[in-house]
This record gives structure tokens, sequence and C-alpha cells, in this order.
């Protein structure tokens, strides 16, 4: 029945409400940033088409490898945290969503 009302009412796909979710997860400090990239790679690459490439998720990583001191630079905390923003925003409507069912 979720199922239904997420297919019916919404109009993105799944993996980007899952991405939403396990960015959720991150900021309530359940997940690394390296293990939040992974996660959202792998499900942009085999999940119900996620809006950004699985690429896009395995670059950042990459790029954190090579200099982990990016995970302390302001700028780069805010690119994360506008890449993740129309996920995040999607994953809220959803939980309110349910709440309100």
């Amino acid at each position: 029945m979720i199922s239904e009302r997420h297919n019916i009412y919404n109009l993105f796909p799944a993996s980007d409400a899952i991405i939403g979710y396990y960015y959720l997860k991150y900021l309530e400090g359940k997940l690394s940033l390296h293990e939040l990239l992974l996660q959202c790679g792998d499900e942009a690459d085999g999940g119900e088409g996620a809006t950004v490439e699985c690429e896009e998720f395995h670059a950042i990583s990459t790029a954190i490898e090579k200099d982990e001191r990016l995970v302390e630079d302001t700028i780069f905390q805010e690119k994360i945290a506008t890449l993740f923003k129309p996920f995040r925003v999607i994953a809220e409507k959803q939980k309110e969503a349910l709440v309100n069912y």
C-alpha cells in the first residue's frame, strides 16, 4: 500500500527517497561520510534511477580518500549539503506523509 501511494503521489524515483534517508542517517551521526557516499553510490547504480549518477558519489569518495582534510573544509561541507538537499527534502516529505497517514 505504501508503494502504491508512492507511485500515485510522487514524481521522483524511489532511489531519491532512499538516498534522502541515508543522508538523514548521516546527519543523525548513524553513518560516516564514507558510508553515506558508498551506500548512495550503490543505490544510484542499482536502484530505481536516482537523479544523480553513481559516479558522482564515487568521485566524491575518491576525492576524500586522496585528501581527508576535505571533510573539515567548510566549502566542501556546503557542497555536500547542497548535493543532498533535494534528497533530504524528498525523504522528509515522505516521512511526514507516513506520520499523517
